[in-house]
């Protein structure tokens, strides 16, 4: 199953306007194009109680030109996605991440993807909290992205004390020897909607590790990331060898090539099979699937640093 994003996306070449004309979405060929892929997809489901609503509309009022063929189907898109309304709704069901990428299709998808009603029903379902100041002052997207934005955490039981993070919370930094295999953990945990996140390396010491772990994870232990034994923890480790690892899993991913600096390491998780993807530089380098499920809320980004590393997290562009 495709998805929505990979579809939606589809619409970018779709739309040959020139610069400053008006998205062309509703002729017949992207009404069948729209039609077939939406199929044995959950968005389709927005789709036919939207025609059944529409088609008992128009037979109650007698209305001559129908927008759908027949109750319960698709019919005529092009129609349809004239209401805003509607295109609303659908894209409302998007991630964060999915909604970023339809930015760049056309300024009136960017108009779209932004618009409020679309990121205030993300809040509400990602039960977020803000002050009545910041409603007052910013758009429902400028605060998710205020609030929302990855940061490494700053309370000593969740960041070693030999690692010290930047006052925007976003660059975490080893610069003395002492302590024990260090790690830092982020303020937010990793969820369906917010399931991936991308790590720049900085500076490189003897070793470095980039990946996830619970709360119970130990942030100063003899093991290091992916190898602690008493709770759920997985790394892209670079030492004298680079892999992917996971504690209680028995596969490991050899990596031909070690981290350098300016790599940028993209970690995502899959809640539904458990499995957990490695990307470096925009190029799937490994995946490893979990003995033990994934919950969400309870993953959290984390980086293990030998002395003299840096590493940053990256904005989500959001």
């Amino acid at each position: 199953m495709k998805y929505p994003i990979e579809m939606l996306s589809q619409w970018t070449h779709w739309n040959n306007a020139t610069e400053g004309s008006d998205l062309n979405l509703y002729d017949n060929s992207i009404s069948e194009a729209l039609h077939s892929i939406f199929s044995n997809n959950p968005v389709l489901g927005v789709f036919d109680n939207v025609s059944k609503l529409i088609f008992k509309t128009v037979k109650e009022n007698k209305v001559e030109r129908s927008l759908v063929s027949t109750e319960g189907s698709l019919g005529s898109l092009d129609l349809l996605l004239k209401n805003q309304d509607v295109v609303l709704h659908i894209l409302s069901f998007l991630s964060p991440p999915d909604l970023t990428n339809l930015f760049l299709v056309t300024r009136r998808m960017n108009f779209l993807a932004s618009h409020d009603y679309v990121w205030r029903v993300i809040f509400q379902r990602e039960k977020k909290k803000t002050s009545l100041e910041l409603v007052r002052i910013m758009s429902w997207k400028e605060m998710y992205r205020k609030i929302h934005n990855w940061k490494w955490d700053t309370k000593c039981k969740w960041k070693s004390t030999s690692i010290v993070v930047s006052q925007d919370g976003t660059v975490a930094s080893r610069n003395q020897s002492q302590g024990s295999n260090p790690a830092i953990l982020t303020s937010h945990p990793l969820t369906r909607i917010k399931d991936s996140f991308e790590i720049e390396i900085r500076k490189r010491g003897d070793w470095i590790g980039i990946g996830i772990a619970d709360r119970k994870f130990k942030v100063n232990n003899a093991a290091t990331l992916g190898t602690q034994s008493h709770c759920v923890n997985s790394a892209f480790f670079c030492q004298d060898s680079t892999l992917i690892q996971m504690q209680g899993c028995q596969d490991k991913v050899n990596i031909e090539n070690k981290l350098a600096l300016g790599d940028r390491i993209k970690v995502r998780i899959c809640f539904d099979t458990s499995t957990i993807y490695y990307y470096r530089n925009g190029t799937l380098e490994g995946e490893l699937v979990s003995p033990v499920a994934f919950e969400e809320d309870k993953i959290f980004p984390t980086a293990n640093l030998s002395f003299n590393s840096e590493v940053a997290l990256i904005d989500s562009n959001v």
